[in-house]
């Protein structure tokens, strides 16, 4: 595959004034690295500048506040004049690679956090967000002219650090989509009713906006193509208002965008909604404007995106999570290098779960993602002494110290007891809803192989083979193993770990439950949602407040309501006290209170885990260099192992 094989996505494209040296959109997301000030930084700089060197051909910034009350933690306060000095650093860093820069601008309205800017929330309506819950004010002549005002001035100030361009936002959050929304617009003035009214405040700020930039500056919208709510708008209703956009003249292009909070699942979809979800609204839009659209939902493949341009769903590719994971796709894409793209697997762990708690984000398994700075792509240099390294362990954080340490020019042997590599989370990815965390372990394992990694699989490692190789330096990474219950009859043969459970066929039995320890996770809740799938009666035992309560808002979404489909029993803040041979005994952590289940056939334990750590101990003065990355270190999510072991390699 070359440049060649993708003749449409490495075309270039005229909108407006800008012409794109691709097809390819860096889209805007809330990174969430700006400080206490709200000003751009270093740190968003050099995650940009990542991307542009990547070679897409557009990056659009993160959504970014007009006004003191419209915003979230962490984001970029656009109407600060402060902020243009970074502005134009990130302008310069993305242009100097041929790319072209916007910024996106948002005022959340009822969606704001009240409590992060100590400000009355506004609205179209006194009416609150679904998911928030807080009653805003209803915005008065003074709060409408304020806020288009604020767009303005973040208009102003991106052109003054030499942006090529910004982006309003009526998509899955805003006060602009809130003015379109009938769930949320309820006024009786010319902003309120109709169509044509509900599109008016749009129209007036990117007049204003227009009015303040010129014609060489393009401005872009974001449209939110179906509320998926009751009350709210659809699609039919979403191409009307693109239609009356596109007729006030001021507009170069859409971005289409689907779903609110509410709806979240179908924002940032997580690995159960398949790639290209989103295509159908997509098209919908471009069969409606003449100008260009971008697409999104799910894009992770250049033949995918190929395919979406040369169909006529969009004319340029929206890409987030992607280019979070592979800041290098385009650049593989065009080379021929389609092997070699790291593909999102759409895991939201640290990514969207991250932004939804007020963290940076980053990737579960590009730890370089955000840390541009220390860990880019141009910072991984061959190390000054070659040494021989041995990696013990073949699951994420083995393979990402093989990895790392390989590029670094170093001679790399991996030792792995099992017969194929991946760890837990190969044995995850058996569950339907989770299969893709295998090209997390495939992507791995073909970059280890590529780089000359010698790879002894079925082998068992010991202190003695280690001492026989004599290498510079170990890296131990043999991960953990579950806890043994301590509960009666938690060695009954009907009582297994999850882990055990997934490494055979299911058994054919009927009742089911599965115990949760009180870590939660997505091992728990998509290995009930899989056995509920097969038939099975499945009862769900957790301390937690609610299944799915450790989830990211996509993934809780897009599992809970499947897990009521199937009719799954949830007992929470309970715990597993006893098993039976046909039966089980749970309690009430605050009551006490004790509940007897009866005919259940199989009981299912995601319980705590132990770090294999003998091996660390054992090797303790008998290599020059040792290191202990993962689990074996502590039990954690394979983000947390896989950016251990990359800072070790790194450090060799």
């Amino acid at each position: 595959m070359s440049e060649r094989e993708f003749p449409h996505l490495f075309s270039p494209i005229t909108i407006g004034s800008v012409t794109l040296q691709n097809r390819l959109v860096f889209l805007p997301h809330g990174a969430l690295y700006a400080g206490d000030d709200g000003l751009p930084n270093e740190r968003h700089a050099y995650y940009f500048e990542e991307r542009a060197r990547g070679g897409v051909g557009l990056i659009i910034l993160e959504s970014m506040v007009t006004n003191s009350d419209g915003g979230y933690m962490r984001l970029i306060n656009a109407f600060d004049q402060r902020a243009i000095p970074g502005f134009r650093r990130i302008a310069e860093r993305v242009h100097e690679h041929g790319a072209k820069v916007l910024g996106q601008l948002l005022h959340l309205g009822n969606q704001a956090v009240s409590s992060v800017t100590l400000l009355p929330m506004v609205a179209p309506s006194a009416v609150a967000d679904p998911t928030l819950g807080e009653v805003p004010k209803e915005m008065d002549e003074d709060d409408l002219r304020r806020v288009v005002d604020g767009h303005v001035q973040s208009a102003r100030n991106l052109k003054e650090a030499g942006f090529d361009g910004v982006e309003l936002k009526a998509g899955h959050d805003g006060i602009l989509r809130q003015f379109l929304s009938p769930y949320s617009n309820k006024r009786t003035d010319h902003y309120g009713g109709s169509a044509e009214n509900r599109v008016r405040y749009i129209l007036e700020a990117l007049a204003a906006i227009r009015s303040e930039v010129g014609e060489n500056f393009l401005i872009g919208v974001r449209l939110c193509m179906d509320e998926f709510l009751n009350g709210g708008y659809g699609l039919e209703e979403a191409k009307e208002f693109a239609r009356l956009i596109e007729a006030g003249g001021q507009v170069d292009y859409f971005s289409s965008d689907l779903g609110i909070w509410s709806s979240f699942h179908m924002v940032v979809a997580p690995m159960v909604v398949p790639p290209g979800y989103a295509n159908y609204a997509t098209s919908a839009l471009k069969e409606t404007v003449e100008v260009p659209v971008i697409s999104f939902g799910r894009i992770n493949d250049p033949g995918q995106a190929e395919k979406i341009l040369a169909d006529g769903i969009a004319d340029l590719i929206g890409m987030a999570r992607e280019l979070i994971c592979d800041p290098d796709f385009a650049n593989k894409a065009r080379d021929g290098q389609t092997d070699d793209i790291r593909h999102c697997i759409a895991c939201n762990q640290f990514c969207i779960a991250r932004a939804c708690s007020g963290f940076p984000i980053s990737c579960i398994y590009n730890p370089a993602a955000g840390f541009e700075q220390e860990l880019g792509g141009e910072t991984l240099r061959k190390a000054a002494r070659i040494k021989k390294v041995i990696v013990v362990g073949g699951g994420p954080a083995g393979l990402e110290a093989a990895r790392v340490a390989a590029l670094r020019g170093h001679l790399v042997t991996l030792y792995e007891k099992e017969a194929e590599l991946g760890g837990q989370v190969l044995t995850l990815a058996k569950v339907p809803t989770r299969q893709e965390f295998g090209e997390m372990i495939r992507w791995l394992s073909r970059q280890v192989y590529k780089l000359g990694v010698r790879v002894h699989l079925c082998t068992e490692i010991s202190k003695e083979l280690i001492q026989r190789e004599q290498p510079d330096v170990a890296i131990v990474a043999t991960g953990a193993q579950p806890e043994e219950p301590s509960f009666p009859g938690g060695h009954l043969p009907h009582v297994v770990q999850v882990e055990d459970l997934l490494s055979r066929p299911l058994p054919p039995v009927k009742n089911v439950v599965v115990a949760d320890c009180g870590a939660g996770t997505m091992r728990c809740w998509s290995t009930a949602l899989y056995l509920a799938e097969q038939g099975m009666q499945v009862t769900i035992v957790t301390p937690l407040g609610q299944v799915g309560q450790d989830l990211d808002p996509p993934n809780f979404l897009a599992l809970y309501p499947a897990l009521m489909k199937y009719g799954v029993t949830c007992y929470t803040q309970s715990k597993l006290t006893a098993v039976e041979s046909e039966a089980v005994v749970i309690a009430n952590l605050f009551s006490e209170r004790e509940i007897r289940l009866e005919r259940v056939d199989l009981v299912v334990l995601t319980w705590f885990r132990r770090s294999r750590n003998e091996l660390v101990r054992e090797l303790k003065g008998c290599v020059p260099g040792l290191y202990a990355v993962g689990d074996c270190v502590a039990p954690r999510n394979a983000g947390l192992a896989v950016r251990e072991a990359h800072l070790v390699a790194r450090s060799l």
